[in-house]
């Protein structure tokens, strides 16, 4: 089964979003998106390192052992 990568990240950064956003955490889809790629949002801290753990956490999934 091919996946399309494209596909694949616009998943990740819906998911995280929502996840996110149940609890509280008020980032758009925009500003996952470019804390994905590296750069500088302007946000409270904790909304931003809340992101980066969620990209952490899906980045670790396939090493987990189910």
């Amino acid at each position: 089964m091919n996946f399309n990568p494209k596909f694949t990240i616009i998943n990740r950064i819906r998911t995280i979003h929502g996840s996110l956003a149940i609890e509280g955490n008020t980032l758009s889809e925009a500003q996952i998106t470019a804390i994905m790629e590296g750069k500088r949002v302007i946000a409270p801290p904790r909304e931003v390192q809340e992101v980066k753990n969620a990209l952490a956490a899906y980045d670790r999934f396939d090493s987990w052992i189910l």
